[in-house]
Parts: C-alpha cells; sequence; structure tokens
C-alpha cells in the first residue's frame, strides 16, 4: 500500500509581517493617490500568495520510498539503512529538511537519552530520488526502529513552512544479535564412549554421503536403485549411504528473576549470550537446535519454542528472537515448558540447561536420564571453548 503524508500549514512571522507591509503601503497609495505606491503592496501579495503555492505544491510533491530495509548487526559492527524520497513534480524541492524518529528501548545504540531530532537537508530537483544513508552503531542487543518519519518543507523567503507526517508503517530496523558469550562446553555432549555407538541412538543414512552399493534387497525404496551398477553387473544393485548419529542440543532457559513474574535483566542478557554462542557453536559443527524458554507469550501457551533445525537461515532465525525479547520480559513457572521438552526429547538429543536450575529442573533431568537424553547445567563461569 502507498501511504502518503498528512500535512500541516504553519505560516512563520515574517509571513505577518509582509502582510502588515501589504496594508501599510495599500492605505499610502489610498491616502496618496499615487500609482507607483500602489505598486507596492500588489506585489507584496504576489510574493505572499507566489510562496505559499510554491511551498504548498512542493509538498504535495514528496514522496518517501519505503521499502524494506533491515540491518542484522552484533555489538561493535555498523552499517547504514537508505531512506529514499522522490520528487514527482518538475518544480524542484529547494528548501526543505526530514528526520525519523527512533525508538530505541533497548538502548542498543547506546545513546543515553533519545535527544532531539536530527534534521538532514533534502534538496530534490524535478523529478529526482534522492538516497541518503543513515550510519548505524550497533552497541548491544535489541531492535531499533523508526516509528516517525517527518519532513518539513519552506518557501525561499521563510513566510510558510509545511510538515509532513508519514502515515504508514517506516520498514526500516536494525536487529542487534546478543553479543556471544564463550562458556566451557562440555567435553562429551552425549553418553557415548570413545568408538562405540549406543544402540539406543538412532542412527540414519545420510543421502548426501554415497559410499556404495549392495545387492538389492526386497523393499527398498525404487528411488535408491544404483541404475549404473545394474547395467554394469548385470545385478539389481541398491545405493548405500554413510549412516550417521542424529545429534540434536536442545537449549533450554529458566529466566525467572527474583520477582518470579519478570527476568532479571542482567542475568537475562548473559543468557542470551551464552544461547547466541552456543548457536554458532552448533552451527559451525552441523548439529540441529531448537530453543525452549520460559517467557510468557500471547495467548495461552507460557513459554517460546523455536522448532529445531539447523544452517544459516535457523540461526539467523534463533538471533533474532533473542535480540527481539525484552531484558525483563514476563515469565511464567517453568514447568509447561519442561513438559514440553521431556515429550519431545528422544534418542540422540543433549540437553543444554542455561539460567535458574530448581527442583522443577532436576525433576527433567531424572526424567531424561531413563530416555537416554544427557543434561547439561550451564552455569555463569566465562570462557572459551572446553574440549
Amino acid at each position: 500500500m502507498n501511504h502518503g503524508f498528512s500535512r500541516e500549514v504553519h505560516s512563520e512571522r515574517r509571513a505577518l509581517a509582509y502582510s502588515l507591509a501589504a496594508v501599510v503601503f495599500l492605505l499610502v497609495a489610498l491616502l496618496g493617490k499615487n500609482a507607483i505606491v500602489w505598486s507596492i503592496p500588489l506585489f507584496i501579495l504576489l510574493v505572499i500568495i507566489g510562496n505559499y503555492a510554491y511551498v504548498f505544491h512542493a509538498a504535495r510533491s514528496i514522496r518517501f520510498e519505503n521499502e524494506r530495509d533491515g540491518l542484522r548487526l552484533f555489538p561493535g559492527n555498523a552499517d547504514t539503512l537508505s531512506f529514499a524520497f522522490t520528487n514527482a513534480s518538475r518544480l524542484p524541492v529547494l528548501n526543505a529538511s526530514w528526520t525519523a524518529g527512533i525508538l530505541d528501548p533497548d538502548k542498543a545504540l547506546g545513546r543515553k537519552g533519545e535527544g532531539p531530532d536530527e534534521y538532514r537537508h533534502l534538496l530534490l530537483m524535478g523529478r529526482e530520488t534522492a538516497v541518503f544513508p543513515v550510519r548505524i552503531e550497533a552497541a548491544k542487543r535489541g531492535i531499533v526502529r523508526f516509528p516517525v518519519m517527518r519532513v518539513r518543507v519552506r518557501d525561499l523567503l521563510g513566510l510558510y513552512t509545511v510538515w509532513l507526517t508519514y502515515e504508514g508503517y517506516v520498514r526500516k530496523e536494525a536487529c542487534v544479535y546478543p553479543e556471544p558469550v564463550p562458556f566451557p562446553l562440555p567435553v562429551r555432549l552425549s553418553r557415548m564412549e570413545p568408538g562405540g555407538t549406543p544402540e539406543r541412538m538412532s542412527l540414519f543414512e545420510e543421502p548426501t554421503m554415497p559410499r556404495g552399493s549392495r545387492s538389492y534387497l526386497a523393499g527398498d525404496p525404487f528411488g535408491t536403485i544404483a541404475w549404473k551398477e545394474t547395467a554394469r553387473t548385470g545385478e539389481l544393485r541398491t545405493k548405500e549411504f554413510e549412516r550417521v548419529v542424529l545429534t540434536r542440543w536442545i537449549l533450554a532457559a529458566d529466566l525467572t528473576g527474583e520477582s518470579r513474574e519478570h527476568a532479571d535483566e542482567e542475568e537475562a542478557e548473559a543468557v542470551f549470550g551464552k544461547l547466541a554462542y552456543a548457536m554458532e557453536m552448533a552451527e559451525r559443527k552441523g548439529i540441529e537446535t531448537e530453543m525452549w524458554l520460559n517467557v510468557r507469550m500471547a495467548g495461552a501457551r507460557p513459554y517460546l519454542h523455536v522448532p529445531a533445525g539447523s544452517g544459516p537461515a535457523h540461526l539467523s532465525a534463533v538471533l533474532q528472537t533473542l535480540a527481539r525479547l525484552p531484558g525483563s520480559a514476563p515469565v511464567a513457572s517453568p514447568v509447561p515448558m519442561y513438559g514440553g521438552i521431556a515429550r519431545s526429547a528422544g534418542s540422540g538429543h543433549v540437553l543444554l540447561h542455561f539460567g535458574a536450575w530448581r527442583e522443577e529442573a532436576a525433576g527433567l533431568e531424572r526424567l531424561l536420564a531413563k530416555k537416554g537424553v544427557p543434561v547439561h547445567r550451564i552455569r555463569g563461569e566465562k570462557a572459551v571453548e572446553a574440549g
């Protein structure tokens, strides 16, 4: 949808001064009956009317090209967002400026206060589009949006000002991921002995890793038949693939703070950093992950769950989810979350538990031990990867 601007026209004191001058010269012309003096108020009136017509037309001609643009940054990184404006008429816009109000509740830009709006000069010739890059320097985790877009248009004499306010949603944002906080990963993230594979650990054939062929057996899928081998040997052959262990990290965090209703902001930030580090390590190792947080969500579900996945897109989705959570997010009892983990966890899965560790977590650990799922409690130590 093409949203436009709402317009407010304000006359400046200078316009009033010009109007009073026109009245004075008009009175002088009436009293003196001088034809030359008559031309002065007429000229002033033409100037006033011409400037009003110009500034109103110029304001109507400005378009904001609201293309979607988003940045994905880690703290300490910087990049630019682009804001583009178009002049839809042939009349140039010579005296205008614009600003985008910043909404940064998490202080992701490191600003101590919102401060006054910064206006940037806007010069648009006829039928021209101008792009303005805005530099964004990320300081900490959070989301930065621009809820208010305003343009100020003036005539050259400063008689009138038109304020334009964009009525649509400004589709620009900067998403600052949590700063990964290294912690010692357990040396062994399963109960396997070196060189051994327990029978309860599920194995599956990875179709991207062929290792040969074998004689066809009844029930083999038709799509796995090795036709070239069959033609060469005269015997129906089936492709074989490497058998790999199905591995998944279940990342769970109890963010309950002292109030029991909201997360402790400082502890939550530390947990988010460790979760980001665990996600990066899982991505490097090609390990599937899912995430559970006892953050109270809209609706009936008392926890946040990011389903299992892997790859760069999954990593980005989890990091964006962490970036959008408030540090003092409302939390619920972790019991429903633990119930969901207990139902879905299985062979080849490993639980990494972050945040508060209470009796409910110990109960989950005992339950998962019966299913052969190791549980590793991640405490507050800050170190490099172990093992």
